[in-house]
């Protein structure tokens, strides 16, 4: 369900998003729990199962018919941010709206970027041997946004089902965290 400002999921709505909450948790290894901020322009999401790993926080953010999984680092003021792509589609909030035809021919998936961020840079990161392996895993029929820098992570997606979301988000913490020690650790 989309979040509107005069309509609250129904009491199905919410069990369905429960249902599925719990069993993605239990898929991965975590709980399901209440979840009630509502973000403009996202699924109203009712429950939240935490994914945590090494120095980034995780969560999947579950609606009845919908999820939405984001990640950022513990400390992301630490960090200057190399690049960032918007994946499939672009984004405006984060001015992800220059189509870089080399990186998303490469890859088989539009890749967007800021003006100011290179195709080289994007390029850098995204065609690396480790993260194209999981790029190509990825379900990007499912996918309405994926947002994506060395530091932080934001997808929004179709529920397939609870075990489809649990293999993309085992995916999609896997790339950024990939990302993360290329650019940050491998670097230093």
């Amino acid at each position: 369900m989309t979040a509107t400002l005069d309509k609250s999921p129904s009491s199905e709505e919410r069990a369905a998003a429960r249902r599925q909450a719990v069993e993605i948790a239990r898929i991965i290894g975590s709980k399901a729990v209440s979840y009630r901020r509502i973000t403009i322009g996202e699924p109203q999401c009712s429950y939240r199962v935490p994914f945590h790993a090494e120095d980034f926080w995780f969560k999947v953010l579950v609606s009845d018919t919908a999820f939405v999984f984001t990640g950022e680092h513990r400390r992301r003021e630490a960090f200057t941010v190399p690049f960032c792509a918007a994946i499939k589609n672009p984004w405006r909030n984060m001015v992800a709206t220059t189509l870089r035809s080399r990186v998303s021919d490469e890859l088989g998936v539009a890749i967007y970027s800021p003006e100011n961020i290179t195709e080289a840079a994007v390029s850098a990161h995204l065609l690396t041997p480790a993260c194209s392996r999981l790029l190509r895993q990825l379900d990007f029929a499912a996918i309405r946004l994926l947002f994506i820098n060395s530091i932080q992570i934001r997808v929004i997606a179709e529920m397939v089902s609870p075990e489809h979301c649990a293999q993309q988000v085992r995916l999609l913490r896997e790339l950024l965290l990939t990302i993360y020690h290329e650019a940050h650790e491998n670097a230093a």
